[in-house]
């Protein structure tokens, strides 16, 4: 009875210890853990300070600004405009094209843009560059 006895107390006493030392094992959870770190590490997600590393990047040249520019431009409205051969008119589908790409435009003020024509090969060199020309004036009266 005895050694059934001290069994028992030697395995309530183990059972006692593991938990004991369970209870000492590290969180993961942040509100128990935010003692042992800096102040404000809850808050901080690792996104402060994102715009001025942007601001820096651009204004060092790291980052191409107007490359990104460029390319969130292409992804996001229409990109050519085609007009008919041997015409400088525009149909409904190239207006609102460059409606589109107008309304784009207007929400960076601060950005100058280029706008690139091109004409085949048809034709002499001196009238594809009157036909361009009009269709680039045509394009920015639109």
């Amino acid at each position: 009875m005895q050694v059934t006895m001290r069994k028992k107390i030697c395995i309530a006493g183990l059972s006692v210890s593991l938990i004991a030392l369970a209870a000492c094992a590290p969180s993961s959870d942040a509100v128990y853990t935010q003692f042992y770190r800096e102040s404000g590490a809850l808050a901080d997600t690792g996104a402060f300070g994102n715009s001025l590393l942007n601001n820096q990047l651009v204004q060092t040249g790291e980052r191409q600004y107007t490359f990104d520019l460029a390319n969130r431009f292409a992804n996001e409205v229409l990109t050519t405009v085609n007009f008919a051969f041997n015409s400088a008119a525009l149909d409904a589908g190239a207006r609102d094209t460059l409606n589109e790409q107008a309304k784009w435009i207007r929400q960076f003020p601060e950005i100058r843009f280029r706008v690139y024509g091109h004409t085949d090969s048809v034709g002499g060199t001196r009238y594809n560059k009157n036909l361009g020309n009009n269709v680039r004036m045509l394009s920015f009266i639109t």
